[in-house]
């Protein structure tokens, strides 16, 4: 993704959410604090640690190829594929901490916000953003057939489909409480985050029995 598509996304799809949540919850008193280009800074640090990590673990499981007649290097692709473009973006949006909310007291707030949390707010838009950003790729025509184009976007008209709740938590839910504990802990990886988009994007084809040309998985 270069900067004009960053621009872009961040312009067309980025700020329509901020504005959402900010508007869902008026009592959180949130403020959009950071500006698009310290995001796009965050987004390229991830992505060029994300490479370098795939760079580093291409070869043998050893790491030492030149003492392997079998092992051989393995290419990275010039670009990452729309999973790990996801995961660099929520990764980024996270570590920036785009929104801030003045008031997190459950007294002075009145009903709180649907993750229980104001903290979690930045959590919430990333993940938000990065799904946003997964099906916008996910419909676009560039390696698949038309049909399958169509069968994908129109399915995606009612937003995307999670897994079923676990113990009364819905999976937005979940994943949402698990990258701002990720966060406070030791990091979202975005390595983990590009398998779990990548799943997630299986369970929706799977629900509507989409079937994709190999060449365009």
């Amino acid at each position: 993704m270069d900067k004009a598509t960053f621009f872009e996304i961040y312009d067309d799809t980025i700020c329509p959410i901020i504005d959402k949540i900010i508007g869902d919850n008026p009592t959180f008193d949130i403020e959009h604090t950071k500006s698009p280009a310290s995001l796009y800074e965050c987004y390229l640090l991830k992505k060029i640690s994300l490479r370098s990590v795939l760079k580093n673990h291409s070869g043998n499981d050893d790491g030492d190829s030149a003492n392997n007649n079998d092992a051989e290097d393995k290419p990275i692709p010039a670009l990452l594929d729309r999973h790990k473009i996801a995961a660099c973006l929520t990764a980024a949006i996270i570590d920036v901490r785009l929104l801030s909310s003045r008031k997190t007291n459950e007294q002075d707030n009145g009903p709180l916000h649907s993750l229980k949390d104001a903290h979690r707010l930045n959590e919430q838009l990333a993940f938000m953003c990065g799904l946003s950003v997964l099906s916008m790729f996910m419909a676009t025509k560039s390696k698949q057939n038309e049909r399958v184009v169509d069968e994908i976007t129109n399915n995606l008209k009612d937003g995307f489909i999670f897994p079923p709740p676990v113990n009364g938590k819905a999976c937005p839910d979940s994943l949402v409480r698990a990258l701002y504990f990720s966060h406070i802990s030791y990091g979202v990886n975005p390595i983990l985050m590009a398998s779990i988009y990548y799943l997630l994007e299986q369970y929706f084809y799977k629900c509507f029995d989409i079937i994709l040309d190999v060449k365009g998985t």
